[in-house]
């Protein structure tokens, strides 16, 4: 799931939209991004016999490549950039009274809706491993997107309405890579983006970004495409043809659109991220306004910009997991952000880097599951201890990722199992977390709260909670949903909650969300010869407010839906 941009002092992209050509500025003078006419379109819909003929016709095994840290081959320590201070975290587990545990035994949220909107068996491209899925809900409809299919669902009753039902390549019209989808409740549009595939050479070169021109989707909704084409590199760093972008991300707020991908070398090696600030309100017009600012981080991968549910917000806001501060031990004690200062102006700035001490973490072991058959070789890759979602409301920032705990649930290299780790940052500065404090372009964040999902209960052979995602609602009541497996347990999804009176710190009981007997001895992709890589899973989950009641929360994670083969389970979470 990535995505390699432009990188370097000398870039440019070009952007295929449907309006006459325009210079976009970029952070370096040099550098340009170009707009080349393009055309909207209407997508058609993929009749459904066409992906069964598919389904016996395009057998080829592809895996997209996986540069995930291996914590096995962590070098020397690379320090984090300055930053502009600091806040020190106690990082002890809090006791819980009689009372807690009582709450903790209760429901926040309940499912009313459930359904498994695409497996393995009824895509269009099921042999791309791994789906790389994550889902969307607007005013009247959900949206399933994966590498395999893109397809759209009655929000009321989970059934397929039958307008999208394509795969993500058809869609977009490249080799797609890393999709990804977001609903804007402000303009009332979707918006998805993909990483587009050189299929001569393998290596992504584009970014694909298409916006909708209403908020339901039907035969007749009008897309717009927008390519953004490395087209200049610095030749000593990354000669022209070679390199790579991946780990695309979107994100949205009022003002503008935020996409960031990593930027790696041609053999592999991360050389920076690098992030595209784009103007929402001149998309649809003639003349779009987007900056780019190349090589952010050139010492810590994934860099992720958040959605912003806040009106009229003054900042965007980018966040790294910063795991590079111990590589011999594996355990680190940094989060990091940087603000987007004006992002609805033509010329957007970026903040300096502030780093903030938070409980250590460490990165996690890949998790085991019922019905193995190759050992530890087979395990399901639980993706490091990257940040994996964060959003904004109310001015609060929320972010989770993966660690490696003991039974306590406390960081632990050698921690027997993996827990969800999520934090509530006040952007102000404000230490009660009502965001009432002044923010500028270089508040330090305070954190409110942090907390971990982990198996407190299972002395030997625990559960694994990993590829996780976290959303609140308008009430300030989350939700955190992820995959989850053990070596007695079977890849299912869980989802756990929280209501925003709930003491600090605590999670209610987690409740699965899909019950699958199947394992996942996923053949063709596994490296029986080296325990550390593991089985593919993931990348992506994703949870997301429902536009129009906005208490209502919407969970996308995989599991095994067949014998040896993945599903996509969609869920309804409502507040209790």
């Amino acid at each position: 799931m990535r995505l390699s941009l432009i990188f370097g002092i000398l870039c440019a992209l070009s952007i295929n939209m449907l309006y006459a050509n325009q210079v976009i500025e970029s952070q370096e003078t040099e550098s340009q991004w170009i707009i080349v006419p393009g055309e909207p379109r209407i997508i058609e819909e993929y009749p459904t016999e066409s992906l069964q003929n598919n389904l016996t016709a395009r057998k080829t095994f592809r895996q997209k490549p996986n540069r995930r840290r291996d914590i096995s081959r962590l070098g020397e320590k690379h320090p984090l950039p300055p930053s502009v201070s600091e806040e020190k975290i106690v990082s002890e587990p809090i006791p819980e009274d009689a009372a807690t545990k009582i709450l903790r035994s209760t429901l926040a949220q309940t499912i009313t809706l459930n359904f498994t909107p695409a497996t393995v068996a009824n895509v269009q491209d099921p042999y791309v491993i791994p789906p790389n899925l994550n889902g969307w809900v607007g005013a009247t409809q959900y949206v399933l997107m994966t590498y395999g299919i893109i397809r759209s669902f009655n929000k009321i009753t989970g059934v397929a309405d039958g307008i999208l039902n394509i795969d993500a390549s058809s869609f977009f019209g490249v080799s797609a890579n890393d999709v990804r989808i977001d609903y804007d409740r402000f303009s009332q549009r979707w918006f998805m983006s993909c990483e587009g595939i050189n299929e001569s050479t393998g290596q992504v070169g584009t970014l694909v970004l298409a916006v909708s021109n209403d908020s339901t989707i039907t035969n007749k909704t009008l897309w717009s495409f927008y390519t953004f084409t490395n087209s200049q590199v610095i030749p000593q760093i990354r000669p022209l043809g070679s390199g790579d972008l991946d780990y695309q991300q979107l994100a949205i707020d009022q003002n503008a659109v935020y996409l960031s991908v990593d930027t790696f070398d041609k053999y592999g090696n991360f050389v920076g991220s690098s992030v595209i600030v784009i103007q929402k309100s001149s998309i649809g017009t003639n003349n779009l306004v987007a900056k780019v600012f190349h090589g952010i981080l050139t010492s810590s991968e994934f860099i992720s910009p958040a959605d912003n549910f806040d009106s009229n917000p003054t900042f965007g806001y980018l966040v790294n997991s910063s795991s590079n501060q111990y590589p011999s031990s594996n355990t680190y004690n940094k989060l990091s952000f940087y603000r987007i200062i004006n992002p609805g102006s033509a010329n957007p700035s970026l903040s300096p880097l502030i780093s903030i001490t938070v409980p250590n973490y460490t990165d996690p072991a890949n998790a085991p599951y019922k019905g193995n058959l190759f050992a530890s070789a087979a395990f399901l890759q639980t993706s490091g201890s990257t940040i994996s979602a964060c959003h904004v409301r109310k001015h609060q920032l929320y972010i989770c990722h993966n660690i490696q705990v003991n039974r306590l649930g406390v960081a632990s290299t050698s921690g027997d199992r993996v827990g969800v780790r999520w934090y509530q940052f006040d952007l102000t500065g404000d230490v009660t977390g009502n965001g009432a404090g002044t923010e500028t372009s270089i508040t330090v964040p305070v954190l409110i709260q942090s907390g971990t999902l982990f198996d407190s209960v299972s002395v030997s052979s625990p559960l694994f909670y990993f590829i996780p995602a976290i959303m609140t609602n308008k009430n300030g009541d989350l939700v955190i949903a992820c995959s989850c497996s053990g070596a007695n347990n079977y890849p299912n999804v869980v989802y756990t909650g929280r209501k925003a009176s709930d003491p600090k710190g605590v999670l209610r009981i987690p409740v699965l969300i899909t019950n699958s007997s199947y394992s996942y001895n996923f053949g063709p992709f596994m490296d029986t010869s080296n325990a550390n890589i593991g089985q593919r899973w993931g990348d992506l989950s994703s949870l997301c407010p429902d536009p129009i009641n906005d208490l209502d929360i919407w969970a996308t994670q995989e599991f095994a839906a067949v014998q040896n083969g993945w599903g996509v389970q969609a869920t309804k979470l409502t507040p209790a």
